[in-house]
């Protein structure tokens, strides 16, 4: 959702739409922002923490504790 917003309010940016407040904000905390990837950080910090999600909510399953419905 994080790099959906930042997406969002680049390609505004890119149209020609700017929003002073948020392309400010954007150009203070995404250092890549002013080359056209802010987008970068937010979705490496997206991919961490789903890889981390995915690790600590991982459920193992055995073959011979799956039952399939017949």
């Amino acid at each position: 959702m994080l790099t959906f917003f930042v997406s969002l309010f680049d390609g505004l940016n890119a149209a020609g739409v700017q929003i002073k407040v948020i392309h400010h904000l954007f150009n203070e905390l995404l250092q890549m922002c002013d080359i056209g990837l802010g987008w970068l950080i937010p979705s490496l910090l997206g991919g961490l923490g789903g890889y981390i999600f995915s690790i600590l909510h991982k459920e193992t399953f055995s073959s011979s504790e799956i039952q399939f419905n017949k």
